[in-house]
């Protein structure tokens, strides 16, 4: 009885399709996302078969296109539903999953915390990317990638690559925004604890690994601050020790591993133009290319190794925690504190006397460690009048060097968190110095007035 009322549905259903075309007016797209996403109408198991094989893939396709954005992600999160609900073979899957990429492609991404409701990350990440099974698992890191990518940068990031100080790279990276910064907070741990469940169930698959480090990518290249840089490196040191650690993987999956290190490493001093941090990653890059060039990126498919290529196990080879974590300590603080003397030196050279003219501040800078302190050189170039008794006011050009002595804070210690050696709050800030405004216009000085004070 059964049988006999879901093939009368259906068969309704597919009539129903073939006169309203419902992909070909508002009103009808409305009611078919109604009758779609009504679950209890269909406790059939092949329901998803039925969408592939009676041609309703081409109605949604149509449907996605037409339909307002907030719809997209309703469709978005009935759909992933049906995974649960129906039993589907792999290639059904990688088949079914093509819509629902195609309707995140199509979703447009504002800032995260608008455009996504709370349950819809946490569930793809349990259900999809922490999945033992691999092709759910690459279903889930290509929908997280789909919903992160919001500057089109995935299509250069199929295969980790190194990231050189001066590479030319089509990548994007997007400017800072401290809602992002929250949202991916919230999800940080979520996102570390499956990506380690990706690494430990498909080592072996070198497509999920290279779509896992698409979905790191993305978090550091969307959101570049202190917060997704340290998350993404203390992944990374999670991973380098599973692939020295682990006895039962292959070593063509070690040396896919370590290469993916190396490249999200390379790929956070990039982003972030870390000077000391590159000086490290490039002396592993050279020991490797020397010793084990195998563990450097691409991931190929068969290594053949030299006779001096086999003893790639020394630890000269590897990151090491600590420095790493100093380096990225020393980058975000050095950042922050040129951030501050910037701000500082603007407001202090734009009250002057005489005419108001335009200052321009250059803010390149030079930071060298002499005996545990710290001389940071400022160049600060403008253009103001003197007042000259005798002669009037004669314009001229200045060109100052500011030398500031700032005692280094002491080392971090070895923690575990992330918190502990990166703290967010003082970090909340746009990490680009270059982009400060270049020319400030000038204030007349107010006499009496403290500065704290002025308007």
């Amino acid at each position: 009885m059964m049988n006999t009322t879901a093939e009368i549905a259906e068969s309704a259903f597919q009539d129903t399709l073939n006169v309203l075309q419902p992909e070909c007016s508002e009103k009808t797209i409305r009611i078919t996302l109604d009758f779609f996403s009504n679950i209890p109408l269909w406790p059939y198991e092949n329901f998803v078969t039925q969408i592939l094989e009676k041609g309703f893939e081409v109605c949604l396709r149509r449907i996605f296109e037409r339909t307002e954005n907030r719809c997209r992600l309703i469709i978005i999160t009935t759909m992933l539903n049906w995974f649960s609900m129906a039993h589907m073979d792999n290639d059904e899957v990688l088949e079914f999953s093509s819509l629902i990429e195609q309707a995140a492609q199509l979703y447009q991404v504002g800032q995260y915390s608008e455009s996504f409701q709370e349950h819809v990350f946490s569930d793809v990440l349990a259900n999809f990317v922490g999945s033992s099974n691999g092709v759910y698992s690459l279903v889930g890191c290509r929908l997280m990638v789909r919903f992160l990518d919001r500057h089109c940068n995935a299509a250069y990031l199929s295969m980790p690559a190194i990231y050189y100080e001066f590479s030319q790279t089509p990548l994007k990276v997007a400017e800072y925004n401290g809602n992002d910064k929250a949202f991916l907070r919230h999800y940080r741990e979520q996102i570390h604890d499956y990506s380690i469940k990706v690494v430990q169930y498909h080592s072996y698959s070198q497509i999920n690994l290279r779509t896992m480090f698409s979905l790191i990518a993305c978090t550091i290249l969307e959101v570049p601050c202190s917060l997704t840089a340290a998350a993404a490196s203390c992944l990374m040191m999670t991973i380098q020790d599973f692939a020295l650690t682990q006895e039962k993987i292959p070593d063509r999956s070690r040396f896919w591993l370590h290469a993916i290190v190396l490249s999200i490493m390379s790929l956070i001093c990039w982003v972030h133009k870390a000077p000391d941090l590159y000086r490290y990653v490039n002396e592993i890059i050279s020991r490797r290319a020397k010793d084990a060039p195998q563990l450097n990126p691409p991931l190929l498919k068969t290594y053949n190794l030299q006779s001096h290529h086999a003893y790639w196990k020394k630890s000269t080879l590897f990151f090491e925690d600590w420095e790493l974590r100093y380096g990225l300590w020393k980058h975000f603080q050095a950042a922050r504190l040129l951030f501050c003397l910037a701000v500082f030196l603007a407001v202090l050279f734009t009250d002057c006397e005489g005419r108001t003219k335009k200052v321009v501040i250059h803010v390149p800078y030079k930071v060298k460690k002499i005996k545990h302190v710290h001389t940071v050189y400022k160049t600060i170039h403008h253009h103001h009048t003197h007042h000259d008794h005798e002669h009037g006011l004669v314009p001229d050009d200045h060109e100052h060097f500011h030398h500031m002595h700032l005692l280094e804070e002491p080392s971090p210690t070895h923690v575990q968190a992330i918190p502990e050696f990166l703290p967010d709050g003082p970090l909340d800030l746009p990490l680009d110095i270059s982009e400060m405004p270049r020319d400030i216009p000038l204030k007349s000085i107010r006499h009496g007035i403290p500065l704290y004070r002025q308007k």
